[in-house]
């Protein structure tokens, strides 16, 4: 009776990408709480796993998303990190205006880098912002078995009346992926630009 061969499966060492979603920026290009939360976060992740398990790449997703802004939120969120992390890993997304945008930004970044590669893409953004962009990118990523995604959320609540707007656009993305807002105009030329969700 012939023994039996062990075999080893031979799968490629998944690339790993960190991902930050941006927030709407105070006056004067200044960053939110909520944004500071998240790249503190995204900081402490991306230096956890530098010894042992690094990220191949860091995406920072935001645009310009209010009237008389400078800088997109990408830009300071870049400016934030640049001097605690490896320049030549981040990507940065300028153009994305709301949750929507991001995730498909986010997406479409991670297959144009690795269209043929198993991707493990860690997400941060608070926690009560997991269930619709959880929703978003189950949407985006069909077809795509071999990128998997989770999340690394920032646990710091939001005011009582903001947390039932959080909920409902949850509840309203659930209904229907294709969910957005109404665009708001910010300019007198009748111009108009997609809220952050």
């Amino acid at each position: 009776m012939q023994p039996i061969k062990m075999f080893q499966l031979n799968r490629p060492e998944p690339k790993r990408i960190l991902a930050v979603l941006g927030h709407q920026l105070e006056k004067h290009d200044e960053m939110s709480s909520i944004m500071h939360q998240r790249l503190l976060r995204a900081l402490d992740v991306y230096r956890y796993h530098e010894g042992y398990l690094p990220f191949d790449h860091v995406i920072l997703s935001g645009g310009i998303t209010e009237l008389g802004q400078q800088l997109s939120e990408a830009q300071v969120m870049f400016n934030f990190l640049a001097p605690k992390i490896s320049l030549d890993k981040i990507i940065c997304d300028h153009d994305s205006l709301d949750t929507r945008e991001n995730v498909a930004a986010m997406v479409r970044i991670v297959k144009e880098l690795y269209p043929d590669q198993p991707v493990e893409l860690a997400i941060v953004t608070h926690v009560w912002h997991v269930s619709r962009v959880s929703r978003l990118l189950l949407a985006k990523l069909k077809g795509r078995r071999d990128i998997h995604y989770f999340f690394q959320p920032v646990f710091r609540s939001l005011p009582f009346w903001e947390r039932q707007k959080e909920r409902l656009r949850a509840f309203l993305t659930w209904l229907d992926p294709d969910f957005r807002i109404l665009p708001k105009p910010i300019a007198p030329d009748k111009s108009y630009q997609l809220m952050e969700l």
